[in-house]
């Protein structure tokens, strides 16, 4: 039985998730890492979990590197409604968290093959 959005079990690792990133990157300035830090396995956790620890709103570049597309591909989904502006310019990190979740979600549906 997996952990449910809001349980103990999902707190617990997104805060895990935090302090490991805290640990492993410290220092007075904000967390900025390379763009292929995202596609990591530490930062797919990152974001599957938390989102940016650190931003509200991102680049189109840093969204694109959390969603493992090109800044072309981040534009065409906010374009599309898929992907929430935000008032400050970029998008939201919520928008790309939820992007990420419910793609992992229809991946890991059962397909249903069609008899006839």
């Amino acid at each position: 039985m997996g952990a449910r959005a809001g349980s103990e079990d999902e707190d617990i690792a997104r805060f895990t998730a935090i302090r490991l990133v805290i640990t492993l990157y410290p220092g007075d300035h904000g967390f900025n890492p390379p763009p292929g830090w995202w596609q990591t396995p530490l930062g797919q956790v990152m974001v599957r979990r938390v989102g940016h620890p650190a931003a509200e709103a991102l680049s189109y570049a840093v969204a694109g590197a959390m969603l493992g597309i090109t800044r072309q591909g981040v534009h065409d989904l906010v374009t599309r409604g898929k992907l929430d502006r935000h008032e400050s310019g970029g998008v939201t990190t919520a928008s790309v968290q939820r992007r990420i979740t419910s793609s992992d979600a229809r991946e890991t549906r059962p397909r249903t093959t069609r008899r006839g």
